[in-house]
C-alpha cells in the first residue's frame, strides 16, 4: 500500500517483500526500466570487454581471460573447471528450488521468489553474544586462533553500529602492518548481522597470521585466498548454531542460511562468471556485441541454473546491466572459488585432526609469499581440479538432505 523509490537500495531493500505480488511488482518494475536503456548499457559494457581485447593482445596473452589470471598466475584450467563443476551440480541448485517452493507453500516458484527466507528466527544477538558464539564456533582452529581473535575482537578495533552519515557496508581494513586490522561494520541485531561480525573477523585473523608469520613485502595476500578465511568463519558458526538448534524451525532456519550461501556465492556468482567468459569468447571470436545481445546470454544463463520449474520473465535477463563487479572483469569467480575452497578446508577440519586444521593455517600465514594456487596445492588443495567445486556441490547435497528429513 506504499510508494517506493526502485533505486539500487530500494531494489534490494523490497526483492524479498512478504507479499509476492509487491515482489513481482519490484522485479517486473526494476528490470524493465534497466532494459530501457539497455542500448546504453551495452555499449558500455561492449567497450570494456573490447579494451580487456585490445590489452591482452597487445601485451601479446592468447585471451583476455589469460591475461586476468596471470597477475596471480592462477591457470585457465581453475576458471574453466569451476564453471563446468557448477554446471554438473545444477541438479541441486534446482533440488534446493523446488524444496523452496515446499517451504514457501507456493503453488509455483518464479525468480523473484528466491529472495524471502525459508524460515523466519525471531532470535536477537547483542554484540558481547556475537564475540562469544563466534569464539565458541572457531574453536577447531586451535587455541593460538581463539586466544588471538579474543584479544583482537576485546580490543577497540571496531566501530560496530550504523550512524548517520557513515558508511555503509562491512569492511576489514588491514591497517599498518606492524599496527592492526581495523573494523567498519553496520550491525543490527539479527544472525545476518553475527555472521558479517564472523566473516569480518575471519579477515583481520588472517591479515594478524600473515603479519605475524611474513616479512611486509611478502604479507599481503590476493583476494584469490582473502574470501576463503571469512568464508571458513561463516561455515564453522552456521554449523556451531545448527549443534545449538533446538527447535525444527531454528534447524531449517541455519540449513536454510547455508543453502541460500550456496546458492549465491558458488552458483550465482559462477554464473556472473560464465557471463563474462561468454561475452569474452564472443568478442574475441568476432561477432559483434550489443545490449540485445549481452541480454539474450544472461537470459539463457539465468533459465539453465534455475531450471525448467522456475518461472523467467524475458525482462529479467536485463540483469547483467546492474552487475558492477563486470567492469572489473574476470573479479567475481574468485568468491566462487573462496567459498569451494572454505567448503573443502570446513570439512577436512571438522572431520579430522590437528594435521587439517594446520594445513588450512598454513594457508592464512603464508600471506602473499607465494602463488594463491601454489599456496593451496601445499595445503593439500588442487584448484585446477574438480575436488573443490565437488566439495560445495556435496555440501549442498547434504544439508539438503537433513532439511528434506526435518519436513517429512
Amino acid at each position: 500500500g506504499k510508494t517506493v523509490k526502485l533505486d539500487s537500495q530500494g531494489y534490494t531493500l523490497n526483492r524479498d517483500a512478504p507479499n509476492r505480488a509487491d515482489r513481482k511488482a519490484v522485479f517486473d518494475a526494476f528490470w524493465k526500466t534497466h532494459g530501457d536503456f539497455r542500448g546504453s548499457f551495452g555499449a558500455t559494457y561492449s567497450a570494456q570487454v573490447k579494451g580487456d581485447i585490445f590489452t591482452a593482445k597487445a601485451r601479446k596473452y592468447p585471451t583476455a581471460l589469460a591475461y586476468a589470471l596471470s597477475a596471480n598466475d592462477i591457470p585457465e584450467a581453475v576458471y574453466r573447471t569451476l564453471v563446468k563443476e557448477a554446471n554438473a551440480g545444477l541438479p541441486q541448485l534446482h533440488r534446493y528450488f523446488e524444496f523452496r517452493r515446499k517451504m514457501l507453500k507456493l503453488p509455483d516458484l518464479f525468480y523473484y521468489d528466491i529472495y524471502p527466507p525459508l524460515v523466519q528466527l525471531d532470535r536477537r544477538f547483542t554484540l558481547d553474544q556475537m564475540r562469544t558464539t563466534t569464539l565458541a564456533a572457531v574453536a577447531p582452529l586451535g587455541k593460538d586462533y581463539v586466544d588471538r581473535l579474543g584479544k583482537a575482537t576485546a580490543a577497540k578495533w571496531m566501530d560496530p553500529y550504523p550512524r548517520p552519515g557513515k558508511r555503509p557496508g562491512a569492511y576489514m581494513n588491514p591497517g599498518a602492518y606492524d599496527v592492526h586490522p581495523y573494523l567498519l561494520l553496520n550491525l543490527d541485531d539479527k544472525y545476518d548481522a553475527m555472521s558479517t561480525y564472523a566473516h569480518e573477523w575471519g579477515h583481520a585473523l588472517h591479515s594478524l597470521l600473515a603479519n605475524s608469520a611474513q616479512p611486509y613485502d611478502k604479507s599481503d595476500y590476493p583476494i584469490f585466498l582473502a574470501e576463503i578465511a571469512s568464508t571458513l568463519n561463516e561455515i564453522l558458526l552456521v554449523e556451531h548454531m545448527l549443534k545449538q538448534a533446538k527447535t525444527k524451525e531454528e534447524k531449517l532456519f541455519y540449513l536454510g542460511q547455508k543453502m541460500e550461501s550456496i546458492r549465491a556465492t558458488f552458483f550465482r556468482q559462477t554464473m556472473f562468471g560464465e557471463f563474462e567468459l561468454n561475452a569474452h569468447d564472443r568478442a574475441e571470436a568476432g561477432e559483434g556485441l550489443s545490449g540485445e545481445k549481452f541480454t539474450e546470454i544472461y537470459y539463457d544463463l539465468l533459465k539453465r541454473y534455475h531450471g525448467p520449474k522456475v518461472g523467467m520473465e524475458p525482462a529479467y535477463g536485463n540483469e547483467w546491466a546492474f552487475i558492477p563487479h563486470f567492469y572489473n572483469s574476470f573479479y567475481v569467480y574468485q568468491y566462487a572459488t573462496c567459498i569451494s575452497a572454505a567448503s573443502f578446508f570446513a570439512h577436512a577440519i571438522l572431520t579430522g585432526g590437528a594435521k587439517e586444521r594446520d594445513n588450512y593455517l598454513s594457508v592464512l600465514k603464508a600471506g602473499g609469499s607465494d602463488y594463491p594456487v601454489d599456496i593451496l596445492k601445499r595445503a593439500g588443495l588442487d584448484m585446477t581440479t574438480p575436488a573443490p567445486y565437488q566439495a560445495v556441490v556435496a555440501s549442498l547435497k547434504d544439508t539438503l538432505d537433513q532439511a528434506e528429513k526435518l519436513i517429512g
